[in-house]
């Protein structure tokens, strides 16, 4: 991981008369003024930043910002193909139904809810495995779940959204936490897609919303203060994007939706939170 260093305090706000050099956009990435190098929150390389992206030098040799170092531009590599990764790993799973029962009983949720989000298995790292995909629905990473509950992600993955198959666009749209959080609201028959944590994911989560036209937007937080604080700012950033953006938070004791909804009778509240 980039320290973060001042030099990414520095950076130009990409728009349409400036948009990135690495994605094209005209939003969430950052220029240097020089123009050596940009910071884009879409394109992966080498070099990730702290606050979220990805460092691209532009020109074939420069001085790092990092380190003062002469540094020569190399081609980046084709990103693994995670579509047909997922598709060969939704077919495994079908041969250990043993393991997802167990999966599903262990989280306390049905085991439908899990198939929904398209999980996988994979032999090689006994692992179940998770698509994560942007606003057009392309698979850009997978996240593990070893047996043991280890969660990592397959090496090239970038981080994306945990989105339900059959996702409808419009009307009502629940933001959660994680993986099973988001199965948890599944459980619900609520239209729920997981961020990958409390403070990642946001701008696959503003281009979801306006591309589905969402119309209202509920942001599910954990208790603890950086599920509070990633909620807030998600908030602050969807209002602009849609109409109606709400914040809710499970009732204490619990710590996240999926203790809730799986310890509770009175889990069905949450389909009537309160605007924020």
């Amino acid at each position: 991981m980039i320290p973060e260093t001042s030099y990414l305090h520095n950076l130009l706000r990409v728009n349409r008369d400036r948009p990135c050099p690495v994605c094209g956009r005209p939003d969430w990435c950052g220029l240097d003024p020089g123009g050596a190098f940009a910071i884009c929150m879409r394109h992966a390389s080498d070099r990730p930043t702290r606050n979220g992206g990805y460092l691209h030098f532009l020109r074939s040799t420069m001085r790092s910002p990092l380190n003062h170092l002469e540094v020569s531009a190399r081609p980046e590599k084709p990103p693994p193909d995670f579509m047909r990764m997922q598709r060969e790993f939704r077919e495994r799973v079908f041969q250990v139904p043993a393991h997802v029962e167990r999966l599903a009983k262990d989280l306390g949720l049905p085991l439908f809810t899990l198939h929904h989000l398209g999980i996988g298995w994979s032999e090689k790292h006994r692992a179940f495995v998770f698509p994560m995909k942007n606003a057009d629905g392309q698979v850009i990473g997978l996240h593990l779940r070893t047996l043991s509950g280890r969660k990592i992600s397959i090496k090239g993955s970038r981080l994306g959204l945990f989105v339900p198959n059959g996702l409808k666009a419009g009307g009502r749209l629940y933001l959660p936490e994680g993986m099973s959080d988001t199965a948890a609201l599944l459980s619900l028959r609520l239209p729920a897609v997981g961020r990958p944590s409390c403070n990642t994911g946001n701008e696959h989560v503003i281009d979801l919303a306006r591309q589905h036209g969402t119309k209202e937007a509920v942001v599910v937080a954990d208790r603890d203060g950086p599920g509070q604080q990633g909620a807030k700012a998600l908030a602050d950033a969807l209002k602009y994007v849609v109409p109606v953006v709400k914040i809710f938070t499970p009732p204490e004791p619990h710590k996240d939706v999926r203790a809730w909804i799986a310890g509770t009778e009175e889990r069905k509240e949450v389909s009537h939170v309160r605007p924020s």
